[in-house]
């Protein structure tokens, strides 16, 4: 059980950016705390001179250059990987076990003006995919819809002048009145395939 100099001399960078890589959808946040990693270490660090006061030091670095929220998401990353590090018994203990998390501040949900919906309405991109996503989203304005509504949104559900959807949660259909201008941003449904989506966006991330 005796941890080899070899895993104690190794690369915490390296083995940061390996582990980001296989991270899917959420690599891109990983290779920005990569960054970060890289700027305060001048590149590497090994393992055995992780310990509290160079973890508090990166917190200070942190949020010297990002806001908090971000640096409190951006250390939790670096916490996530030395936990995976102890698993793999490259160490001992997880060094952040000793340290504070950064606390998030709260913050205030904003919304949008009726002018800016305005401004957003006559600046649509010429592009097809992002203008499928931003009539997606002045759809959502008007009607409340949410994101995952939309994007299994179907022509089936507009009946008339209205669209249904299915709530999970009651098992019951829902009905939502539909305005002029939401009806002119999914345009004339009658030879619309039935079983289509209203709305061809590209992935999550991209919208």
């Amino acid at each position: 059980d005796i941890i080899t100099s070899l895993k104690r001399n190794a690369d915490f960078v390296e083995y940061f950016h390996k582990l980001g890589e296989s991270k899917g959808r959420s690599a891109l946040i990983w290779k920005n705390v990569l960054n970060h990693l890289k700027g305060f270490s001048g590149g590497t660090i090994q393992f055995k001179h992780i310990n509290e006061l160079w973890l508090e030091r990166f917190q200070n670095y942190l949020l010297e250059r990002i806001k908090r929220n971000t640096a409190s998401g951006h250390f939790g990353k670096v916490r996530s990987a030395l936990k995976r590090a102890v698993r793999d018994r490259i160490i001992t203990r997880n060094p952040c076990d000793n340290v504070v998390n950064i606390s998030p501040e709260d913050t205030e949900r904003k919304f949008l003006t009726f002018e800016e919906i305005k401004q957003l309405s006559v600046t649509i991109p010429k592009k097809l995919p992002n203008q499928q996503v931003a009539k997606m989203f002045l759809f959502s304005c008007f009607t409340g819809l949410s994101f995952h509504n939309l994007q299994s949104l179907t022509y089936e559900q507009i009946e008339g002048d209205n669209v249904k959807f299915f709530r999970t949660k009651t098992s019951t259909w829902h009905y939502v009145p539909l305005s002029k201008t939401a009806l002119a941003l999914i345009g004339n449904t009658v030879n619309c395939p039935p079983t289509a989506k209203v709305f061809k966006t590209p992935k999550d991330r991209q919208c």
